[in-house]
């Protein structure tokens, strides 16, 4: 059975994994299977990756690779709220798309970096309910100790296995072992707010609801 369909077979309609990789063979020992069994399902693809990524599946699927809608990490994961639309628009569109993004984790101050963390966070809620497998990409090298707090399951070569019970959007965490992130290019300030009264009253919403003021509304730009 594939791990995506033993998750989805237990867990719901809606999975949000995090895949951890440590090398090329790796990234595409895990990737591969999803992608192919989605493919073989006439399912809709989206890879949200950095160039590295995108080319290994290119050269693993060849003329397949037309079938996957592929997009680079660096304009997609651009600001929070325009990301979350930006998947929420995606998805809305597609029946039970599969959805593999990989953020980026460099060259963000350390407050950038913790909105990033509270966006991981907020995907749970956002399409809690909602058909679609959301598969978050990491190398293994850059120690993101939020991995297993955002995200319910982690896929490695280990397996699939529940994660830690899931953060708060409103919290957040620096990375294991390092100083904050550097910026390396100018970024826009956010500051977040919640359109509901508490996060409690987003997870009690509507699936409709919900995902439309989180892609609105969870982050309000200070300037941009």
């Amino acid at each position: 059975m594939q791990p995506e369909r033993a998750f989805l077979d237990s867990g719901g309609p809606f999975a949000h994994t995090a895949v951890a990789y440590g090398s090329d063979s790796g990234f595409l020992r895990l990737v591969q299977p999803l992608i192919a069994g989605a493919l073989r399902e006439g399912r809709r693809i989206l890879v949200v990756a950095g160039e590295r990524g995108l080319d290994l599946i290119g050269d693993a699927f060849g003329t397949d690779t037309r079938l996957i809608d592929r997009r680079p990490s660096g304009k997609w994961y651009a600001h929070p709220t325009r990301t979350l639309a930006a998947f929420h628009d995606y998805i809305r569109r597609r029946e039970r798309p599969l959805v593999l993004g990989e953020p980026v984790w460099t060259g963000w101050t350390e407050r950038q970096a913790r909105e990033w963390i509270r966006y991981e966070s907020v995907l749970n809620a956002a399409f809690a309910g909602i058909p679609v497998s959301l598969w978050c990409l990491y190398d293994e090298t850059l120690a993101l100790d939020h991995v297993p707090r955002t995200h319910p399951t982690e896929l490695s070569d280990a397996g699939l296995r529940r994660s830690e019970p899931a953060m708060s959007p409103r919290s957040g965490s620096r990375r294991r072992g390092t100083t904050s992130p550097s910026p390396t290019r100018p970024r826009p300030r956010w500051s977040p707010t919640s359109p509901w009264g508490s996060w409690d009253d987003c997870a009690r919403s509507s699936p409709t609801t919900r995902t439309g003021w989180a892609c609105g509304a969870t982050w309000s730009p200070r300037s941009c």
